[in-house]
């Protein structure tokens, strides 16, 4: 067992203090010092006088001092031991002394040292929560962060990004792209009435037919048919075909796209500071935003096309912002039905001039006859016109495509 320091005595505390080198060397040299002193009887004649000899140590009695000597030189190992443990003891004390913690200042709460030496690295020392740090957890694989957010109206000017963060990515949010506003219709246009085709007949009942089969008879235009040898009596038709064109008319109006928000990400620049103070696993300490930008912290990750949701963890709340637009807004195809409901009205006069004027010796109405008695020589001419005639609603004329934001980045905040 060691000796206590104060049980030495002002001797031993003079003994520890003394260079241990001068302690190693006293127990030698004062024996050297003794064996000087003492005549060797080695060196004697066996003639010499009595008187010289008498001052000869018995080398029995030289034995015994010898014994003596090296029981002295045990006591002073073992005050060496002690003394050499005490010494050891001050050594490491003195160790101990050199690793104490020395301030250098204000804590920093990015560097993972205890600068002020009150026992608290970074996020755990008070002046760091007092300073708005905090622990944060890991950022998650394929995400960037931590970063601060700022959102605020597009004609408000975007804020510089807070202390400690840096590298600004700008974005714009809120887009907005009504679907095209589209309208068809159907436009009725081209009524015509195909040349009507009259058949003549031998008698007045219609019944036989002149040969040569029917005889187109074109409105306002004075024909010479001839029929049945100048021999014909009756004459019946139908009424003329009518026809007319349905025309799509459509409408497109597309508001261009437009944003309500300006977006500023701006990542945490300091050095990473894990564990930092933190007890979670891989959390760092980090300041939290301030001013415009809040003091939410959040990840980020810049691509189209934007994932739809956050990463499973403590960033949930959902943003994403564009740069760009891709604008495919339309509308589809205008058609329309065949026009339908038109009908021809007028009527074929018959005249025994060649160029079917005067008063017409006989005339027949479409619709209203069935057989009309003729008489010869006989030229005719049609007078008749299309009416009526309607159009459908038209099919098509509806909205497609949209107004997509490009080169997105999606942002999840705690």
């Amino acid at each position: 067992m060691k000796a206590p320091l104060h049980a030495l005595g002002a001797g031993g505390r003079r003994a520890r203090e003394a260079p241990r080198s001068a302690r190693r060397w006293a127990g030698p040299l004062v024996l050297a010092a003794v064996a000087g002193a003492i005549p060797s009887c080695g060196v004697l004649s066996e003639s010499g006088d009595c008187a010289q000899r008498a001052n000869c140590v018995d080398p029995n009695a030289m034995d015994g001092d010898v014994a003596d000597g090296r029981a002295g030189d045990a006591s002073d190992a073992r005050a060496d031991t002690v003394l050499g443990d005490a010494d050891a003891d001050a050594e490491s004390a003195d160790v101990v002394a050199d690793v104490r913690c020395v301030p250098t200042g204000p804590e920093d709460c990015t560097n993972g040292v205890d600068d002020d030496c009150n026992g608290s690295v970074d996020c755990a020392d008070p002046a760091c929560g007092s300073a708005g740090y905090a622990c944060v957890g890991a950022t998650p694989i394929g995400w960037l962060g931590p970063v601060a957010l700022y959102e605020g109206a597009l004609a408000t000017a975007v804020p510089d990004c807070p202390a400690g963060y840096a590298s600004p990515v700008d974005r714009k949010g809120g887009l907005t792209g009504p679907q095209a506003a589209c309208t068809c219709t159907c436009g009725l246009s081209g009524q015509t009435c195909q040349p009507a085709a009259g058949q003549f007949y031998s008698d007045t009942s219609c019944s036989t037919a002149c040969a040569g089969g029917a005889v187109p008879l074109p409105s306002s235009m004075c024909v010479n048919p001839t029929p049945c040898q100048g021999v014909s009596v009756s004459f019946k038709a139908p009424a003329p075909t009518w026809s007319g064109t349905c025309a799509p008319v459509s409408t497109r109006s597309v508001a261009p796209p437009s944003f309500a928000t300006a977006a500023r990400v701006c990542t945490w620049a300091s050095r990473p500071d894990s564990p930092g103070g933190c007890t979670g696993a891989a959390q760092q300490c980090v300041k939290s935003p301030t001013g415009a930008f809040g003091t939410r912290l959040c990840v980020y990750q810049l691509g189209d096309p934007a994932p739809t949701s956050c990463p499973p963890g403590a960033y949930t709340n959902y943003h994403v912002f564009y740069d760009g637009v891709s604008d495919s807004r339309g509308c589809t195809q205008c058609t329309c039905d065949p026009a339908t409901g038109g009908s021809c009205t007028g009527s074929i006069g018959f005249y025994s001039s060649g160029a079917c004027s005067g008063a017409a010796s006989a005339t027949f109405t479409f619709g209203t006859s069935t057989c009309s008695i003729l008489n010869t020589p006989i030229y005719a001419m049609g007078d008749f016109a299309p009416t009526g005639g309607t159009c459908g609603p038209g099919m098509g004329g509806q909205p497609t495509g949209s107004a997509d934001g490009t080169r997105a980045a999606t942002v999840c905040c705690m």
